[in-house]
């Protein structure tokens, strides 16, 4: 009896130990309104906790990433509640739910997975196989269209028109087929009106590609931010692959990039050019500034030379006046000297005449003292035999 009175103790004890691990996983739960979604749907979570409890709710997808995140307060019936809509592209597979308080935790789990395809279509009749195949050549050409409308603008799209006309000229023989009722060659018709306005944008793209490629060739050297920013978004454009002529329409904003960048980068020339422009513009007012200055010296000196010239008219009128007199004195000057030239050899005739005579005059006083020299003799001889004749 004592021994089993110690084992009702002992097992009054573990369920007492227990108990409250009992009581705390019972008091709170989580669940979710289904237990599979698509991506894009909206996922309802709810559950159970004592009443004013804080509860908090985390949803993580099957790579352990959080994609909700969320608290609430257990309302007076102990319920609580989350609402949250899955990304469109949001993982397939597990995702798990908890649902942690002060009193306790609780998980639960549900599935993303992938919607189911569209039924297989039903078996078309010729018929309406080649009113299909007319439709989507309709459309094709349609698209082909608008994107050369688009690129009209920035290229040259004549080539590409001429495919389509061709396409259009296809299609038009495909509908008279259908109405005369020849579905498959109607058909046939507007799978090749679809080809030929396919192979249009098309070829149009890739021209359009290669074009502003070259555009964009010599603007990657620029190192404008925004240039760059616009090269990024062309690139990304370019990138692309175009499942129809209405979705490459888009490659008409890369032809606006481009040119918007080509633009910037000539603008940021004209800049720099309107920079050197201004450097010279204040060389150049230096210059005139200077110009200026030596204008107001020259204005000076030219007050100055002006004066002086008036003086020197002046002195030119005296001068004329003197060279006037002077060429008057001057001709007589000149009868002077023609007079002067005359006496001058009327003089050497009569110095010649004198010089003449005083040489006859010299011969005659030599003549005059021979004679008188003689006469002396001839006396002092007279006188000699005068004094020999007294004598005797």
């Amino acid at each position: 009896m004592p021994m089993l009175s110690r084992k009702l103790i002992a097992s009054m004890v573990v369920v007492a130990l227990l108990m409250p691990l009992f009581v705390m996983a019972a008091s709170i739960t989580v669940k979710t309104d289904k237990s599979e979604y698509y991506p894009g749907s909206t996922v309802k979570i709810s559950g159970t906790a004592p009443p004013g409890t804080n509860v908090a709710i985390q949803v993580k997808d099957p790579a352990g990433t959080t994609v909700w995140v969320d608290q609430k307060t257990a309302d007076s019936n102990g319920a609580f509640s989350s609402t949250f809509k899955l990304k469109n592209n949001a993982k397939l597979g597990t995702y798990t739910v908890t649902a942690s308080s002060a009193v306790g935790k609780a998980t639960t789990n549900f599935k993303v997975v992938s919607k189911p395809g569209p039924p297989p279509p039903p078996p078309t009749s010729p018929e309406q196989k080649a009113k299909n195949a007319i439709s989507l050549a309709e459309k094709e050409i349609s698209c082909a269209e608008e994107l050369l409308d688009a690129l009209a603008d920035f290229m040259n799209v004549s080539d590409f028109r001429s495919k389509l006309e061709e396409a259009k000229t296809k299609l038009a023989s495909a509908k008279q087929e259908l109405n005369s009722g020849n579905y498959e060659k109607a058909y046939n018709l507007a799978i090749t009106a679809r080809e030929l306005a396919e192979d249009a944008w098309k070829s149009a793209v890739d021209y359009a590609k290669q074009l502003i490629k070259d555009i964009i060739e010599e603007l990657e050297k620029s190192e404008d931010p925004v240039v760059q920013k616009l090269l990024e978004m062309i690139n990304e454009i370019l990138e692309k692959s175009f499942s129809s002529g209405c979705s490459a329409v888009v490659i008409k904003d890369a032809f606006m990039y481009a040119k918007a960048a080509e633009n910037l980068t000539k603008i940021s020339e004209y800049e720099k050019k309107a920079e050197e422009a201004e450097k010279i513009r204040k060389e150049l007012e230096d210059k005139i500034s200077e110009l200026e200055s030596k204008i107001e010296e020259l204005e000076s000196c030219k007050s100055d030379l002006e004066q002086k010239l008036a003086s020197l008219e002046d002195e030119n009128a005296k001068l004329q006046f003197i060279a006037e007199e002077y060429n008057k004195t001057k001709s007589e000057y000149d009868k002077l000297k023609e007079e002067k030239a005359k006496l001058e050899e009327d003089v050497n005739s009569l110095q010649s005449k004198i010089n003449a005579l005083t040489a006859e005059i010299a011969s005659l006083k030599e003549r005059q003292y021979l004679m008188l020299i003689i006469g002396l003799i001839i006396g002092a001889a007279i006188a000699a035999l005068a004094v020999k004749f007294t004598k005797k």
